[in-house]
């Protein structure tokens, strides 16, 4: 039976490269019907992180990962799966490697090694171990023990041969004894080094394969060289290809948007991801790129088309991996329930002030996966959904131009009303003034043409939007036609009452269109407008469009002439 293990170390919260190595673990102990193993190597004592451990075992449950085994589990046949509370089971194995010659006690301190190492340097020459300790006799070991001076047990290497192994990914590899350190295997403070634990954990936990990266593959042969001590059968080993920047850098851990929760908050989708880091470094049949399903991916990994060469990060792959899975929501997916749950949960978080309803109601899980579902061509990640959807629960603020106004037809700057009061005849040529201002500013110089064209577009957002002289009377027709139709409230009947109702008007259908869609979103583009529309329902498409008119109607209408409120400080008139 197939029995494979992802074994992080929480000093650091879950990459993008970690999740590749659970991922390609997890197909294929799926593929073969195997198990697997969550195993955490905390014994690096000084580079914990506090909330590591849960926090990936989150981002594994998060990306669909299912642990069979590990320290949440309620399977614990091999636990505990804990390094550091394994200890006695390190020390019990570590002693049998003494008393058959196969390690040695090193009493070197601290000074005499950084000493080896930096004259080592000086010359440079290799920077290992020089094998002092292993040169004791037992009875001065034993008089070392005895004085309890502190020590740590190495491997004694042996000083002749060659030790091989065979890598699915990288063949036959095979290295001079001679060039293997005298590894030290459990530290002067008790606890073991990476190398022991985990040969001793894996052969214990009955693994099969290990499935790691490309950076173990130089520390193999010593874990060969301990499997051989113990007498025990070596796993079959698969190490996975580095991951590179764009640039060909190697990609660091420390990059925060590339940790899985960083995507996660960003909105990407679980699957979307696991079918990013899949690519980095396998190569699916007959040049397959999109995978929706969990299942499908564990149908097609194969370890035979795991290749040498590094992955590249690239984002816009991942983004346009993104846009793709956000296509394929379907009624019935497990990925748009997921999706309808963390867009309620950051409503909520960036409307706290929103007297929402309780979470879990149907009515409202089945609004949210319908606006999911006309969103999912324009939306690209949820986050972004979050933000520009939001008419869909919050009502749009609208700003109509004045009449009078010196507006431009592609945008100019101009004063409005918003909010459905009239206002103060100053407030709005000064709110008039300072926006003209701000809009023949153009480009900023030293931004990029990019920045520039975003800080435009930005500007052009928050302008007041200019409506010809019918939408009053046009929004008044469109209502009522609405209305008589709220019973069947579809797409196709929505559509229907337009085309009717523009030809009433005189009208271009996509000028009432483009009306509508500002009166009851708030914006300029968004999904398909008669599945949007569908979406919201009839009252309270008819209910913005009422709140939208009058808007309007305030807007057209003439200001007040100024009054004379009484000299100034001059004795002179208001003028």
């Amino acid at each position: 039976m197939v029995r494979v293990r992802f074994a992080p170390s929480p000093t650091g919260f879950l990459h993008l490269g970690g999740l590749r190595t659970a991922l390609f673990n997890f197909l294929f102990a799926r593929q073969n019907k195997g198990s697997f193993i969550l195993r955490v190597e905390d014994t690096d004592r000084l580079r914990l992180v506090p909330g590591a451990v849960e926090s990936m075992h989150a981002m594994l449950g998060w990306a669909g990962i299912e642990v069979d085994e590990g320290p949440f589990s309620k399977k614990q046949e091999c636990g505990p799966y804990v390094q550091s509370e394994r200890l006695n089971i390190y020390r019990q194995h570590a002693e049998h490697l003494r008393k058959h010659d196969h390690a040695y006690c090193c009493f070197c301190t601290p000074n005499r090694l950084a000493a080896l190492r930096a004259a080592a340097l000086k010359t440079g020459a290799k920077t290992s171990y020089d094998g002092a300790c292993r040169l004791l006799s037992k009875k001065q070991v034993e008089e070392n023990l005895r004085q309890g001076m502190p020590y740590t047990l190495r491997l004694a290497v042996p000083r002749q041969g060659q030790t091989a192994f065979r890598d699915i990914v990288y063949g036959q590899v095979q290295v001079d004894n001679k060039e293997i350190d005298d590894q030290v295997l459990m530290k002067s403070d008790g606890f073991p080094t990476y190398h022991f634990a985990n040969v001793v954990d894996d052969h214990l936990m009955g693994i099969t394969h290990i499935m790691r990266g490309e950076e173990w593959v130089t520390s193999t042969p010593k874990h060969m060289l301990l499997y051989q001590a113990f007498g025990w059968q070596a796993p079959d080993f698969v190490h996975l290809p580095l991951l590179f920047n764009k640039d060909r850098s190697k990609l660091s851990k420390r990059q925060n948007d590339l940790f899985v929760e960083s995507l996660r908050k960003q909105g990407y989708l679980p699957m979307a991801v696991n079918n990013f880091v899949a690519l980095l470094g396998w190569t699916p049949p007959a040049g397959k790129e999109v995978y929706v399903h969990m299942d499908e991916l564990w149908t097609d990994f194969s370890l035979t088309e795991l290749h040498k060469a590094g992955g590249i990060v690239d984002p816009v792959k991942l983004a346009w991996l993104q846009k793709r899975h956000m296509r394929a929501l379907s009624l019935g997916s497990p990925t748009l329930m997921y999706a309808v749950r963390e867009v309620q949960t950051s409503l909520r978080e960036a409307y706290p002030l929103v007297p929402w309803p309780p979470q879990d109601r149907p009515e409202d899980i089945d609004y949210a996966r319908k606006a999911l579902l006309v969103s999912r061509d324009t939306a690209e990640r949820l986050e972004e959904f979050v933000k520009d959807s939001r008419f869909f629960w919050l009502e749009p603020t609208v700003d109509y131009a004045r009449a009078d106004d010196d507006v431009e037809v592609a945008g100019g700057a101009a004063g409005g009303v918003s909010g459905g009061g009239s206002q103060d005849h100053q407030h709005v040529q000064q709110q008039q003034q300072q926006q003209k201002a701000a809009s023949q500013v153009g480009a900023t110089p030293g931004k990029s043409e990019a920045e520039s064209a975003a800080q435009a577009q930005s500007q052009a957002q928050n302008r007041p939007h200019n409506a010809p002289k019918w939408v009053p009377e046009g929004f008044v027709k469109l209502s009522a036609a609405l209305a008589a139709k709220a019973d069947a409230f579809t797409s196709t009947a929505i559509r229907d009452v337009f085309n009717t109702v523009a030809a009433e008007l005189g009208v271009n259908v996509n000028s009432l269109m483009k009306e509508v869609r500002y009166a009851v979103t708030g914006q300029q583009r968004g999904p398909a407008l008669m599945d949007l529309l569908a979406v919201l329902g009839c009252d309270r498409v008819v209910r913005r469009l009422d709140h939208a008119r009058r808007l309007c109607v305030a807007a057209h209408a003439p200001l007040p002439a100024p009054e004379n409120e009484g000299p100034d400080a001059d004795g002179q008139p208001f003028a």
